[in-house]
């Protein structure tokens, strides 16, 4: 209190000085004009009656014992408010850093059974850091979608595919957006129409030189698919599909590491994605 009250007898008498500081001037001022000729022409009002005569100097005045808490107040807010505004920067870069640990720990522990559950929880906080702040969506709302779908967690992923849908709708390549698209009719259930549209956008994806990154993911896609309708014979040719592709000598190059995420993905423990295509192609004999 006692450093309180110093402030304001300090903060008083900086301003008293300052208004004899212009009282000064201005009696200067009228001095030099009574020294000069009486024809010459009349000057203009000068800068220190300007201020004397603004409203804001005259409140000033009449309310000058209240200027100095009104300084103190004004030193508290803008203290306060970079407090509040670094603190809030600095929390915001910490959940920065534990999204991106979080993803790491995901996509550490895909296809490692025995840590499901630690992954699990990490995708849980990735999600809520995601939520809460929605300049993070961008980068994951696309992987945290691809994963829940792999997972077969169609329903929860399509929150995530509508955001992408969203935000993309103007700027994204017509077949990736075709591909956001096929991932809403499985999160709604329509397979029927979501296994047309997959294997139009395979064709379209053969046909080019270098197909994207979304070709493994949609052959894939068909084979689940035809799974998921009970049609074994051509779930099997999707999978030799998907297997041709994989191979080296493919006519398409793949992406060795595209490839390496898929087989982590759709893998659990020991029990690997050639594992399970094995035991498919055995049900259909």
């Amino acid at each position: 209190m006692r450093h309180c009250f110093t402030l304001y007898n300090y903060l008083e008498l900086l301003i008293i000085d300052i208004i004899h500081i212009f009282r000064k001037y201005k009696e200067s001022k009228l001095m030099n004009k009574t020294k000069t000729s009486s024809n010459q022409t009349k000057e203009p009002i000068d800068w220190v009656d300007q201020i004397q005569q603004h409203p804001a100097f005259e409140w000033m005045m009449q309310n000058l014992k209240y200027i100095p808490y009104l300084f103190i107040a004004l030193l508290i807010m803008i203290i306060a408010g970079y407090q509040l505004i670094s603190g809030s920067a600095a929390k915001t870069e910490a959940n920065y850093q534990l999204a991106e640990g979080y993803w790491a720990k995901i996509q550490r522990s895909i296809g490692q059974e025995a840590i499901d559950a630690k992954q699990e929880d990490a995708l849980l906080q990735l999600c809520k850091i995601v939520d809460k702040h929605p300049e993070l969506r961008a980068k994951y709302d696309g992987m945290i979608a691809q994963l829940l779908i792999a997972k077969g967690l169609s329903e929860e992923a399509s929150v995530y595919t509508e955001r992408v849908e969203k935000r993309t709708a103007s700027t994204q390549n017509p077949v990736f957006k075709e591909f956001s698209n096929i991932s809403l009719l499985i999160a709604q259930g329509n397979h029927q129409e979501a296994l047309q549209r997959s294997l139009s956008l395979k064709e379209t994806l053969l046909k080019k030189e270098e197909p994207p990154l979304l070709l493994p993911y949609t052959l894939i896609r068909i084979a689940m698919l035809y799974q998921g309708m009970g049609e074994k014979n051509l779930e099997a040719l999707a999978w030799d599909e998907w297997q041709q592709y994989a191979q080296e000598k493919s006519l398409q190059k793949p992406d060795t590491q595209t490839l390496k995420t898929i087989s982590a993905l759709f893998s659990e423990g020991d029990f690997s994605l050639d594992q399970y295509i094995a035991e498919r192609s055995l049900e259909k004999n």
